[in-house]
């Protein structure tokens, strides 16, 4: 999934004493300490003597105080390349953690995760104030705070790039923990409770619910209106798991109970793939629901090696790779519809965020991540090793 990656050079970096250093990075966390941590730690090494290349770490007044409070090395922080930004919120509520909740959830943070989406403001002035000093500017934000960072798009020197705090030592971990190799996972082909069903089940429905949209069936009008309220964009990675789960909520939205239009936009090759795999032709026939075929340079289709090691589908690498060039295609869609459209909403996939950033150039436009990881996801290990959850 390294779609976009950018490779620091320290050769472009300068140091922070410099009026006009080549490149600058803006780190934006999720305010949530293991979200805060991961990325002061990496802000802390692109800072480094290795790289000298200056970071500004930007976050609310009340989570920078934590991390930094917390951080391990208190050293690291003195570093005069790294620059510290704290930021207000309105003020919202901190109830204590409920010791006795079914669910292990932080639930009691969800006021703070809600502030966060306030800080978009201040941090477009500070990548507008950076991005007149240094030649390029590298925006490195949390996944969640991509509405925070999108008008990264207005600014011409700035690129911006996700950080996934999510790793694959937490999957290992619950394998492990049960005395469980890898390969065993392949006892549950069996399980006729799960072969052959999508992942069922979701966070609650309160969680990283920052930013949310409600779609109000009364904002929806006819697809035949010519000044349709609002209209949807549906932007997916291009891989089964990922394009289905988007339909399926393109159906829905598209659907008599909220009538909404929605474009569901993709890679001629991947909407050709969803469309033939879907499970019911009948929600594709909707007038409300169009599709949006885009064609990209030719990339290698290698076939898959059922003999690796590696469960990763890394036959699929060069098609996702080929849609980082859907971002001029789905730009001038977004420009069309928004001609027409008092609203336009764009959902896209978390992995897309480089293919929409030009929303932020479109004033009636708004973007939205959609997480294709659900709950089923996290405790399967733990149903295959015991059977239930403890």
């Amino acid at each position: 999934m390294d779609v976009g990656n950018s490779q620091l050079d320290p050769s472009h970096g300068m140091s922070s004493s410099s009026k006009n250093a080549q490149v600058e990075v803006i780190v934006v966390p999720f305010p949530c300490h293991s979200h805060l941590n991961q990325l002061l730690q990496l802000s802390c090494l692109i800072s480094s003597s290795s790289y000298n290349i200056p970071v500004h770490y930007a976050t609310t007044a009340t989570h920078l105080r934590q991390v930094k409070l917390r951080f391990h090395s208190q050293t690291h922080l003195q570093n005069p390349n790294i620059h510290f930004h704290e930021f207000p919120t309105p003020p919202f509520l901190s109830p204590p953690p409920n010791p006795n909740s079914s669910s292990k959830f932080p639930s009691h943070l969800q006021p703070s995760f809600d502030a966060s989406i306030q800080l978009r403001d201040p941090v477009a002035d500070l990548l507008r104030e950076i991005s007149n000093t240094a030649t390029r500017v590298v925006v490195i934000h949390d996944f969640l705070m991509a509405y925070v960072v999108q008008d990264i798009a207005i600014i011409p020197n700035a690129e911006s790039y996700i950080f996934s705090p999510v790793s694959a030592f937490n999957m290992s971990f619950r394998l492990l923990k049960d005395n469980k190799s890898f390969q065993s996972l392949d006892e549950l082909k069996g399980l006729s409770t799960i072969q052959g069903r999508q992942c069922q089940g979701n966070y609650p429905s309160s969680s990283m619910d920052v930013g949310n949209i409600q779609l109000d069936p009364s904002h929806g009008m006819s697809s035949s209106s010519k000044n349709s309220q609002v209209e949807v964009i549906v932007v997916p990675f291009p891989c089964h798991s990922h394009l289905n789960q988007l339909l399926q909520l393109s159906c829905l939205i598209s659907s008599s109970s909220y009538n909404i239009p929605v474009h569901y936009a993709t890679t001629a090759t991947h909407l050709r793939q969803v469309k033939l795999r879907f499970n019911s032709q009948t929600h594709l026939q909707n007038p409300n629901i169009y599709f949006h075929e885009f064609p990209t340079p030719p990339f290698l289709s290698p076939p898959p090696n059922p003999n690796s090691s590696f469960k990763f589908p890394s036959h699929l690498q060069p098609s996702f790779d080929a849609s980082i060039q859907l971002r001029d295609p789905v730009a001038g869609l977004l420009r069309e519809i928004s001609n027409t459209a008092t609203r336009v909403v764009v959902i896209h996939d978390s992995l897309m965020a480089y293919v929409v950033q030009d929303i932020a150039t479109i004033p009636n436009a708004e973007s939205y991540i959609f997480s294709p990881v659900s709950a089923f996801n996290m405790y399967l290990p733990r149903f295959a090793g015991k059977g239930n959850e403890q």
